[in-house]
């Protein structure tokens, strides 16, 4: 949860407490079970039964966080991929050494050169969304200015995290002097 915020930490927080409460009730009921008291039977099965709606709500919470929040979701998971190469660019207006904000099949681009080499990634972070494009370029390695996650810019790699996908990456090449992109891999 370190990397949480307002909402969506305090949803965390209770998930976390209800499974906890949900562990603890379960080895009460079982080491009742274990013991063979008069009404020991009752009172574990009650308990059980306490762990087990402490469990579906910490379950509910769980799906609130991923599928409500996106907490821990890849964000760049279904990002459209477009068939043919676009033009972004002309070749002239992108300086070596900067990051530029593109859109390829509606999709923001992170635009990247050195000296004719050039390179492309999602400018959304996998991790929670943050403009790469706004992050620090250092050599070819940008860090997201939300939560500091690194990507190789020419391949896309997470370098360190919280961040544990890669970043899509976009083929590049220049044609009648302009810069055009298409998202290479499964997409």
């Amino acid at each position: 949860m370190e990397y949480t915020y307002g909402a969506e930490r305090r949803v965390g927080l209770n998930h976390a407490l209800f499974n906890v409460t949900a562990t603890i009730l379960y080895l009460v009921s079982f080491l009742l079970r274990l013991s063979a008291g008069p009404g020991n039977g009752i009172a574990a099965a009650i308990i059980g039964f306490m762990g087990l709606a402490s469990v579906i709500y910490a379950a509910y919470l769980g799906g609130d966080m991923v599928f409500t929040k996106g907490t821990g979701v890849n964000h760049t998971a279904w990002e459209v991929a477009g068939e043919d190469y676009e033009t972004v660019l002309p070749l002239e207006s992108v300086e070596e050494n900067k990051l530029y904000r593109v859109t390829a099949a509606g999709v923001p681009v992170v635009l990247f050169r050195q000296g004719m080499q050039f390179s492309a990634i999602s400018a959304t972070c996998p991790h929670a969304g943050g403009p790469l494009d706004e992050g620090t370029l250092t050599g070819d390695i940008v860090e997201c200015p939300w939560h500091s996650s690194r990507f190789c810019m020419r391949d896309g790699r997470v370098l360190t995290g919280p961040a544990t996908v890669n970043a899509p990456r976009y083929d590049v090449r220049v044609q009648n002097g302009h810069v055009e992109v298409k998202r290479i891999g499964d997409h």
